[in-house]
């Protein structure tokens, strides 16, 4: 029996130290807090990460027009270098012409499809964005769904400038796997708790 707990108690630490270094957003340093959206849904966010409901101002979504919520890193994680701005927005409709829209699963304007994703026992079609402008740089990851007659659209947003904009020395580049994990561990904690629109 002492091998079996103890087979069962290294398993258990190999699980926690993996999910530790596989998901920044995580860890110890950059503790987390629950939000629920009274759209249906919840997240798990950073703590220090701001939230700003019902907008359509600065949620960086194609198929919905406005955020339920965008939740933006605090940009005290990356002062110092060339990220601008690090965020999730969440956005959900049951309007008949986008649900139906966002059930055909097609690529908006300049998205790239990008496979699929399951958040949630829920698949999701993913695609990507990229674009630049004045010096700038702007990518996004976004998953679409259906679910209980609603559409979900999700997206990862990052906006920087090149370093070649800077003289050398001025900014150190960000992190950018770091930043997109925690963005990522925003999207997988993703999950429908069926409240009403």
């Amino acid at each position: 029996m002492r091998t079996l707990s103890s087979f069962f108690a290294a398993a258990l630490l190999t699980a926690a130290l993996l999910t530790a270094a596989l998901s920044p957003a995580l860890a110890a340093d950059n503790p987390t807090r629950a939000y629920n959206d009274r759209h249906g849904f919840s997240l798990r966010i950073p703590v220090r990460a701001a939230v700003e409901t019902d907008t359509q101002e600065n949620g960086e979504l194609d198929m919905i027009p406005t955020a339920a919520v965008v939740v933006t890193l605090d940009p005290d994680e990356f002062k110092g270098t060339n990220l601008g701005k690090a965020s999730v927005s969440v956005g959900v409709s049951n309007d008949p012409t986008i649900v139906a829209a966002c059930s055909a699963g097609k690529a908006a304007q300049g998205e790239k499809p990008d496979g699929n994703a399951t958040l949630a026992g829920v698949k999701f079609t993913r695609f990507t964005f990229e674009d630049s402008g004045a010096g700038n740089r702007y990518t996004s990851r976004i998953y679409r769904a259906t679910a209980g007659g609603n559409c979900y659209e999700l997206v990862e947003f990052l906006h920087w400038a090149p370093m070649e904009n800077f003289s050398p020395g001025a900014l150190k580049e960000f992190d950018r796997a770091k930043i997109e994990g925690e963005l990522r561990a925003i999207i997988q904690s993703f999950a429908i708790t069926g409240r009403a629109l």
